[in-house]
């Protein structure tokens, strides 16, 4: 061997080397918050205050859970034939605001709902629609609407999948629960939030006329 050669072995095959560590996160931790004002106010507000030993992810995710019910605020019966709207957890709120820290970050308008349809619209395929985007209650449309009884022909005369699955999940008031990850700048960066910083969140209700 020359003094300008050098022996090496690949990574791979050697059995001796260190192996590299993550120490600056040793673990992750799920937690819930609920809206600090109560939910039939204007605004659902939520403070994630600030930790001086956790980092927080991006992925922040909201869960609500409700039931249909009519304008008089009675629950519906069998023969109320009502439909959603696609991506029902998304179409409640027309606004996403973000603070950190006291300082607001992003503001998204009026437009909050439609941001989110066409967000999943876009960049998720066909398998995310028939599976985990189903827990916001994303069913597009599709099929015939007419006759629109679902009480009298369920698959045969109503072939509309984004009517008839929501509909038996809602009818007679039954509870929903939907659940699906929020629409903002911020949140489609994969970084985290350093310690010391208070994030917090506030959703504005759509107009009963959306």
């Amino acid at each position: 061997m020359s003094t300008s050669e050098i022996a090496f072995i690949s990574s791979e095959f050697d059995i001796f080397a260190h192996k590299t560590e993550q120490t600056s996160v040793l673990g992750t931790i799920e937690t819930a918050y609920k809206p600090i004002a109560p939910v039939d106010q204007n605004h659902l507000e939520f403070v994630i205050p600030a930790d001086k030993d956790n980092y927080i992810r991006m992925d922040i995710q909201l869960y609500v859970r409700g039931k249909l019910i009519s304008g008089s605020r009675n629950d519906v019966d069998i023969t109320d034939h009502t439909g959603i709207v696609i991506k029902l957890l998304h179409s409640l709120f027309s606004q996403c605001t973000v603070i950190l820290y006291g300082t607001k970050i992003t503001l998204s308008g009026e437009h909050y709902n439609y941001r989110s349809h066409l967000e999943t619209l876009l960049n998720y395929g066909t398998n995310a629609a028939a599976t985990h985007l189903t827990n916001a209650y994303w069913y597009r449309d599709n099929g015939d609407m007419m006759p629109c009884d679902p009480t009298t022909a369920i698959v045969t005369a109503v072939t509309n999948r984004g009517f008839i699955i929501p509909w038996h999940r809602l009818s007679s008031s039954k509870e929903l629960q939907i659940f699906g990850r929020l629409h903002s700048d911020l949140f489609n960066v994969p970084l985290v939030l350093p310690p010391r910083l208070s994030l917090q969140l506030r959703l504005t209700k759509a107009r009963p006329s959306f």
